[in-house]
């Protein structure tokens, strides 16, 4: 299963639940804008039908007379006005009216007035809103009413659009943007000890398990997390280092009683046993070096800052072994580069790898073939040998601890783990191939970046010569002239006597 990014699960909830709190915002506010156009509009209408009422006059005969001011008179004749009013009696006849018709007369059901609403027109049609008021004249009860027309579906809209367009009204989107993008900061800040913690972790390994998690301006939420990692570090070192004490204790102690075992079978009369004797002998010999030799890689922190050459450090180790493989009737050939490899490593654990492949080599070559010990500037060791092989499914398994393809062979499948664990800790790999005339063909390839420019380190050590011996001449001058002074007054007094 893929693992979820925290930081991408809390942008998104942040963002989504900020867009929702705006798009409610707006929505409520835009709501309310709209309720509030209702009121006014409705407060307008009240007040111009007041407006008319108070200028209704009795003329007889059951009818009235308006006598508008000359301003209002002229804003409800305008042709483009969108108001108009209408007055009838008690009976529902329309008495006075500015331009055609209105709606019908609301009940008001003991109100003195009513706001009501309705579609007027059928190929245009308009939404109107009005307001009835009863009003009394000369002891009459009349009826006065207000509409207005007004395109309601697009009116508010019209002027949010302008204002939000015309007024900068965008620039809330930009702030809101803006407020997303400083919430993803703090988060990302927020997660920032996450990270550290994370970087931490992949620091430790085998070789550097002290290093513990630190415990300051750590966030309190992840402190418990962190002090119960710590926790474990101490029992997993603890163990590691009781593991590792074992092996090397144990290591240890084997080599003097096969050295004493040695001599003894050395000693016997039967030359055929004492052969037989010798071959057990020297393979737990070595099965014991290797466990030796693993003990002391585990506790060893590889320190990659030695400078070496590699054709001398891999002709030092063929001509350690050489005499093992005479022995057997075989032989260890060696094909340096043609200039010098200058590596940036650590001699010791480079040489027990480089040692095991060669070991390895001379154990599967058969008797009267040699081993070949190929070494290139890319930088590469490869060391070939004329034996059965290794069968490509089990090329994936060969470096693991105890494993071994032929179960008949001696050895303890500890060696081509070992190699695998050095060239690994020094940032390169090792790999296994079919040789050209059979047999396995093993190649050690090591970082380019592990390689030093021969002439640079030359300078170096030459500056750093240099900054010592300064130091000596300046001494030596500082003693030299002195010297030279007294023997110059014992010269002169031993001739004036």
């Amino acid at each position: 299963m893929k693992p979820y990014s925290l930081f991408r699960r809390i942008a998104l909830g942040l963002s989504l639940t900020m867009v929702v709190a705006c798009l409610c915002a707006v929505t409520w506010l835009f709501a309310k804008a709209e309720r509030a156009d209702d009121t006014i509009r409705e407060r307008t209408l009240l007040v111009q039908a007041r407006d008319i009422a108070r200028y209704l006059e009795p003329a007889g005969d059951d009818r009235v007379q308006l006598h508008l001011p000359s301003s209002l008179a002229e804003a409800y004749s305008n042709s483009e006005s969108r108001y108009r009013y209408a007055i009838s009696d008690a009976n529902g006849q329309y008495l006075i009216s500015n331009s055609g018709t209105v709606g019908p007369l609301p009940a008001l059901s003991g109100k003195r007035h009513s706001f009501y609403e309705y579609d007027a027109g059928q190929n245009h049609p308009r939404h109107v809103i009005g307001t009835a008021l009863r009003t009394q004249v000369g002891g009459r009860t009349f009826y006065v009413q207000v509409e207005q027309r007004s395109d309601r579906s697009g009116s508010l809209w019209k002027e949010v659009t302008e204002e939000f367009l015309v007024d900068g009204d965008w620039l809330e989107f930009l702030f809101l943007f803006a407020l997303i993008g400083i919430c993803l900061w703090i988060v990302n800040q927020g997660l920032e000890p996450l990270r550290k913690i994370s970087g931490i972790a992949r620091s430790i390994g085998p070789t550097n398990t002290h290093i513990r998690f630190p415990t300051a301006k750590v966030p309190a939420e992840i402190l418990p997390c962190i002090l119960s990692l710590n926790s474990l570090l101490d029992r997993l070192e603890e163990g590691l280092d009781r593991q590792r004490e074992f092996n090397a204790n144990a290591a240890h102690q084997l080599r003097t009683p096969l050295a004493v075992l040695m001599a003894n079978v050395q000693s016997l009369g039967d030359p055929e046993a004492v052969a037989r004797l010798t071959v057990d002998v020297n393979h737990m010999s070595r099965i014991v070096s290797q466990l030796l030799l693993t003990a002391q890689l585990d506790a060893l922190a590889i320190d990659l800052m030695e400078v070496v050459e590699l054709n001398e450090l891999v002709a030092d180790v063929a001509a350690n072994l050489g005499p093992i493989a005479i022995g057997s009737n075989k032989n260890v050939r060696l094909e340096r580069s043609d200039a010098d490899v200058l590596l940036r490593t650590n001699s010791f654990a480079l040489r027990a790898a480089i040692q095991n492949l060669i070991e390895n080599a001379i154990k599967h070559t058969p008797r009267g073939t040699s081993v070949l010990v190929r070494v290139s500037d890319l930088p590469t060791v490869d060391v070939i040998d004329a034996g059965p092989g290794v069968p490509e499914a089990q090329r994936a398994k060969i470096f693991e601890r105890f494993w071994r393809g032929d179960k008949s062979t001696s050895g303890a499948g500890l060696g081509l783990a070992i190699v695998e664990k050095i060239v690994k800790a020094m940032r390169g790999s090792v790999s296994v191939t079919g040789a050209a005339g059979g047999g396995a063909r093993f190649t050690i390839r090591l970082p380019r970046e592990a390689l030093v420019d021969n002439a640079r380190e030359q300078d170096q050590r030459a500056a750093a010569d240099m900054a010592v011996e300064k130091p000596r001449v300046k001494r030596a001058a500082r003693s030299f002239w002195p010297g030279l002074r007294a023997a110059r007054k014992r010269q002169a007094a031993g001739a004036r006597g």
